[in-house]
């Protein structure tokens, strides 16, 4: 039950928060469409890479320019092109000071590299983009496959990765510190990878998100999962109301919503056959119903046998995150032995690959369903809220005989 206390820090946050929206309502477009637009700046994340092509942002304007030069974090450049549409395709680039000396950004390269020159493609595009989310070399027909099954987010730098670098990272460390001394080191792993990642929006948000949690754990609250969802959802939106309407920020807290509401409502116990089966299930199930709205509203099509192929691939996933980081690990020791670690994930990703191509072949894979319209997305919203609190107090009740 909330108190008084409870109730008017809510209040108040809403408040912060609606102030703030009306504070930075949008404001005319200071660029126009066909304006030529001339600009200097920094890059302060690295670019999405493509196939074919490279994107970024700066000073709110979209970049999509071609694969080559490759532009890093850290970059200085003078920008020249004409706007289409709020986006500048393919301007003239020049650098004016390459990097700032991000040793970050060079280790990362290094490892790209290493991944790429130890194991065969997609295997090692598979493992870059499970691990720091990397999609460059990504053949065009298993990119399509992966997002045909539904398991494309596997590949894209997400919340799922933070958690398993806390994961791990305490895990290990419990071993050999104590617990005020692994918090602060578990802060720094996460730091570090954030920064490994090339500071990628939704690693940064899970970052957040995951630094209010570990901050919960120092002064022994251990149970803060809906505290840290939303008190690093509004964070976020004070500092960048535009995030609201961000697809990226909108699919990653609702996922995280579903797995903290909606998964406990299924009953597995460790002890249970096939439990990582099921737990994979579970996930997939838990954050496809909280995000199916949102999906079919934008893209207007459904994977139909996406939970089929999360339940056969995700178990896989830690796996290879664990090959990642040996292989950074290794890498800084011995090159060698780093080509080792990456081969012995080779399986794995084989198993991975093989799942997603067979799949892929089959109709049933991608259903188009046309686009939700708002009111449909609202209406959904309000019935699954409803089913959620019933079934909470339901629970309660039963473990209340």
């Amino acid at each position: 039950m909330f108190t008084k206390l409870n109730l008017f820090l809510i209040t108040f946050l809403l408040a912060s928060l609606c102030f703030r929206f009306w504070q930075s309502w949008p404001k005319p477009a200071i660029y126009q469409n066909a304006e030529k637009i001339e600009l200097t700046a920094v890059l302060t994340s690295q670019p999405e890479i493509y196939p074919k092509s490279q994107r970024f942002e700066v000073q709110g304007l979209k970049i999509i320019t071609g694969l080559y030069p490759q532009y890093s974090y850290g970059d200085r450049l003078k920008i020249s092109g004409t706007l289409q549409n709020g986006v500048l395709i393919f301007p003239a680039i020049e650098v004016i000071e390459k990097g700032q000396g991000n040793w970050l950004m060079s280790l990362r390269k290094k490892l790209i590299q290493l991944f790429e020159s130890s194991l065969p493609e997609p295997s090692s595009s598979l493992l870059l983009g499970i691990f720091l989310g990397v999609k460059r070399g990504l053949p065009s027909d298993f990119y399509l496959a992966l997002r045909k099954t539904g398991v494309l987010h596997v590949v894209v730098a997400s919340g799922m990765n933070v958690t398993m670098v806390i994961s791990f990272t305490l895990a290990i460390l419990s071993y050999f510190f104590k617990r005020r001394l692994v918090l602060p080191l578990t802060f720094l792993a996460i730091l570090f990878y954030t920064g490994l990642s090339g500071f990628d929006p939704p690693i940064v948000r899970a970052a957040i998100m995951g630094g209010v949690m570990l901050l919960g754990s120092f002064f022994g609250r251990l149970n803060l999962g809906v505290l840290s969802l939303f008190l690093a959802g509004f964070l976020m939106t004070f500092l960048d109301p535009k995030l609201i309407f961000d697809l990226g920020f909108q699919l990653s807290f609702l996922s995280t919503a579903g797995l903290i509401f909606i998964k406990p409502l299924f009953l597995i116990e460790k002890e249970d056959s096939f439990y990582l089966l099921k737990d994979d299930l579970t996930t997939t199930i838990s954050a496809q119903l909280a995000t199916l709205p949102i999906l079919l509203s934008n893209f207007g099509q459904y994977q139909g046998l996406s939970l089929l192929v999360n339940t056969l691939v995700l178990w896989t996933t830690p796996i290879l995150m664990g090959f990642g980081g040996a292989v950074v690990l290794l890498g800084l020791i011995f090159t060698p032995l780093a080509r080792l670690g990456a081969l012995l994930a080779l399986p794995f990703l084989i198993y991975f690959e093989k799942i997603v191509v067979f799949v892929s072949q089959f109709s049933l894979a991608e259903i188009r369903v046309g686009k939700w319209p708002i009111f449909f997305t609202l209406a959904y919203y309000c019935l699954l809220t409803s089913i959620l609190i019933f079934c909470y107090k339901r629970k309660s009740q039963l473990k209340n005989l």
